[in-house]
C-alpha cells in the first residue's frame, strides 16, 4: 500500500483508497496523501488513532496541527456528516451529504457492453467498411478452460433444461467430498457419512470463504454432478494460488482435521429393546424397525403379567365359587325351615279346629314357633351369603380390571413409536476420516437479456 501511494505521488496520479478500519492506516499512509475524507466513528479507540495518526502526518509535513480542535469536529460528526483535509487549504472543512440512489447495472459482460456501446459509436465511413472487408476476419475469442493440476477433482454442476451453452458462464467454487466411518461393536453400529461441503471462492482476491456454503441442487450427490461443461460456455478466471498443487494437497490435510474436530454423528438408543440405530437412520425408520422385535418383547412381559395375576384370579374364583355353594346349601336350609313352619302351623290350626287335647295343641304351638324362629336364622344366613358372593365377585371384577390395566399400561409403554429415545454421540477416529475429493466444481450462471447473471441450476 505504502508502494503505491508513493508512486502515485511520484507520478502525479490519483488513487483513492478506502477503510473502514482506521487500524489500516498510519501516519506514513496519510502523509502521502493530498485529500482524506472521515465519517463518524463509533469508538474512542477509533477516534484517537485517527488523532495519532494525523498528528503524525503533520508533524512530518511541518503543518500545523490542533489536536483539540480536530478531536472536537471528529466528534460532532452526525449521519452523512464528513470532515474533508485537504493539504492545499488552510484547514480542514465539515461538509453533508444527502442520500442517493443509483441505477447501475453490473457486472456485464463483454457482449452486453458492446450492446451497450453499439449506438453510441460513430458510423462507419466507406473507406473504413471497405478495409473491413479486404482483411480477413479474426476467430471470435473463447475464454479457455482453466487447467487444474493434476489429481484436483473436477465437476460440473448441470444446468437447467433448455439453457444453451452460449448463455452460460461458469463460476468456480471449492468442493470438499469427505467420507467419516463409525463403528462401535458394543452399540452393533457400522456405516459410513459422506459429507459435502461447497465454498465460494473470492476471484478478486483469490482466498476462499468457508464462512458461506452454496447449496447443491436438491437432492443431487457429488456422483451426479457432470464432468464435462457445456459446449460454447465460457469461464470465469480462475485465481493464480489454486494453480499450485500443493495449495490443494494442503487443503486436503486441512479438510482431514477438519472432519476429525467438527464430525460427530447423533444416533438414538431404544432402553426397551437395548438397540442402537445406524449411521444414517432417522427416528422414524428406526421406530419402524423396532415394531417386530418390540413386539415379541411385550407379548413376553404380558405372558408374564398374566401368569401373575392368573393365580390371584384363580383364587377369587375359587373363594367365589365356594361362597356359590354355601349359598345354595343356606337357601336350601332355609326353604326346609319355611315348609316345616309352615306345616307345624297348619297342624296347629287343624287341631284347633277339630277339637284335639290342650296339651296336643300346646305341643303342636310351640313347635310351630320353633319353626318361625329356625326359618328366620336361616333366612339371615341366606342375606350373609349372598352379602359375601357379592363381596368375593366384586373382588374379583377389580383384580380383573387390575390385570387389564397393567397390560394396557405394559403394551402402551412398550410401544416403540411411543417410546422416548435417548441419544447417543459417536465421534470418528482420525484414521476413520478421508477426504475422497477435494477440487473446483463450476456453477453455471445465464447471462440473460438485461445486463444481469442469474444462476443457471
Amino acid at each position: 500500500m505504502m508502494t503505491m501511494l508513493k508512486q502515485a505521488r511520484a507520478f502525479g496520479l490519483g488513487l483513492l483508497l478506502a477503510t473502514q478500519n482506521p487500524v489500516d492506516l498510519d501516519y506514513k499512509a496519510l502523509s502521502n496523501i493530498g485529500t482524506w475524507w472521515l465519517g463518524r466513528l463509533q469508538t474512542e479507540r477509533d477516534k484517537m488513532r485517527v488523532l495519532d495518526g494525523l498528528e503524525g502526518a503533520a508533524a512530518s509535513g511541518d503543518s500545523a496541527f490542533d489536536r483539540s480542535k480536530m478531536e472536537q469536529l471528529l466528534a460532532g460528526l452526525g449521519n452523512r456528516v464528513f470532515l474533508m483535509n485537504n493539504v492545499h487549504e488552510d484547514g480542514p472543512a465539515v461538509f453533508h451529504v444527502r442520500w442517493v440512489m443509483t441505477y447501475l447495472r453490473g457486472p456485464l459482460a463483454r457482449r452486453q457492453i458492446k450492446e451497450l456501446m453499439d449506438p453510441k459509436r460513430p458510423a462507419e465511413t466507406p473507406e473504413q467498411k471497405a478495409a473491413k472487408a479486404s482483411a480477413p476476419l479474426p476467430e471470435k475469442p473463447v475464454p479457455l478452460r482453466p487447467r487444474l493440476p493434476k489429481g484436483v477433482a473436477e465437476y460440473f454442476v448441470p444446468a437447467g433444461a433448455g439453457v444453451p451453452g452460449e448463455e452460460i458462464n461458469y463460476a468456480p467454487a471449492v468442493i470438499r467430498v469427505g467420507e467419516v466411518r463409525y463403528n462401535d461393536a458394543k452399540k452393533g453400529v457400522n456405516g459410513t457419512h459422506e459429507v459435502v461441503h461447497v465454498n465460494p471462492i473470492d476471484l478478486a482476491g483469490g482466498a476462499m470463504d468457508w464462512n458461506r456454503e452454496i447449496e447443491l441442487p436438491a437432492g443431487m450427490k457429488p456422483q451426479q454432478l457432470s464432468r464435462d461443461p457445456l459446449p460454447g460456455a465460457t469461464f470465469a478466471d480462475l485465481p493464480l494460488s489454486l494453480i499450485e498443487s500443493k495449495v490443494w494437497t494442503g487443503m486436503e490435510k486441512e479438510f482431514v482435521d477438519w472432519l476429525y474436530g467438527n464430525e460427530s454423528m447423533t444416533l438414538f438408543f431404544s432402553p426397551l429393546s437395548d438397540e442402537h440405530s445406524q449411521v444414517g437412520e432417522t427416528e422414524g425408520d428406526f421406530r419402524a424397525r423396532l415394531v417386530h422385535s418390540a413386539r415379541e418383547a411385550r407379548d413376553k412381559k404380558v405372558e408374564e403379567l398374566r401368569q401373575k395375576f392368573a393365580k390371584q384370579i384363580q383364587a377369587a374364583e375359587e373363594r367365589v365359587t365356594k361362597a356359590m355353594d354355601e349359598l345354595d346349601e343356606q337357601k336350601s336350609q332355609s326353604n326346609s325351615a319355611k315348609l316345616s313352619t309352615v306345616m307345624s302351623i297348619g297342624t296347629s290350626i287343624l287341631s284347633a279346629v277339630l277339637g284335639g287335647r290342650k296339651s296336643s295343641f300346646g305341643t303342636t304351638g310351640r313347635s310351630a314357633m320353633s319353626g318361625a324362629s329356625r326359618a328366620w336364622k336361616e333366612s339371615r344366613d341366606v342375606s350373609r351369603a349372598e352379602d359375601k358372593v357379592d363381596k368375593l365377585e366384586e373382588e374379583l371384577a377389580k383384580l380383573e380390571e387390575e390385570c387389564a390395566k397393567e397390560v394396557e399400561a405394559l403394551t402402551s409403554a412398550m410401544d416403540p413409536m411411543r417410546e422416548v429415545f435417548e441419544t447417543v454421540r459417536l465421534t470418528p477416529l482420525k484414521k476413520d476420516c478421508d477426504a475422497k475429493a477435494v477440487g473446483i466444481v463450476w456453477l453455471p450462471y445465464r447471462m440473460q437479456s438485461q445486463p444481469t447473471l442469474g444462476a443457471a441450476w
